[in-house]
């Protein structure tokens, strides 16, 4: 189910609905809950890491979004340095109301060791549940919006050139997220 928006490299596949309830009740079942909120976003998440043993199954699933990704866009893998999945991935529940609504790329010149932010080469989201109204994930220069259906999976480059921000809802979402970086 692979879709190419505006060949403009957001590229969206699905990963199996199992998954996306485990890691709901992953989210759900954490002690490690906390709440994010500033001038540009407002939700609740957990941070957990890419050994942990219950995201495995996720990570099998994005794999399999990767290679898809690569086939197409070969050249994202040629000629360039190792990258992987970053170690630190986040699920992240947006109550009615919450969002991350301001306009934002995910390499924005600011370097967050943590996070390797200087070193992203891909962003990876997936809608673990579905949402029938509002939630979209809106993508300002391609004039796109991706709806939050269960087990879709986007992945798009972290630059300005995919300035975007996710749309309040009236219903419960959860996505998890991260990136791929290159190894340093």
């Amino acid at each position: 189910m692979e879709k190419s928006i505006n060949n403009m490299f957001i590229y969206t596949d699905k990963i199996n609905k199992k998954v996306c309830k485990d890691l709901i009740n992953i989210f759900e079942n954490s002690n490690k809950k906390e709440i994010f909120k500033s001038d540009h976003a407002f939700m609740n998440q957990i941070v957990l890491n890419l050994n942990d043993e219950e995201l495995l199954p996720f990570i099998k699933e994005l794999t399999k979004v990767k290679n898809k990704y690569i086939k197409k866009y070969k050249y994202i893998d040629k000629n360039q340095q190792l990258w992987n999945v970053h170690q630190h991935i986040k699920i992240q529940k947006y109550d009615p109301g919450q969002s991350y609504f301001n306009w934002h790329a995910e390499i924005d010149g600011n370097y967050n060791n943590h996070y390797n932010t200087k070193d992203r080469i891909l962003v990876f989201s997936t809608y673990l549940n579905t949402i029938k109204q509002g939630g979209e994930t809106e993508f300002f220069y391609q004039k796109e919006k991706i709806k939050p259906v269960e087990g879709k999976t986007i992945l798009f480059p972290p630059f300005w050139t995919h300035t975007h921000r996710g749309n309040l809802t009236k219903e419960t979402k959860y996505i998890i997220t991260g990136w791929y970086t290159y190894e340093r």
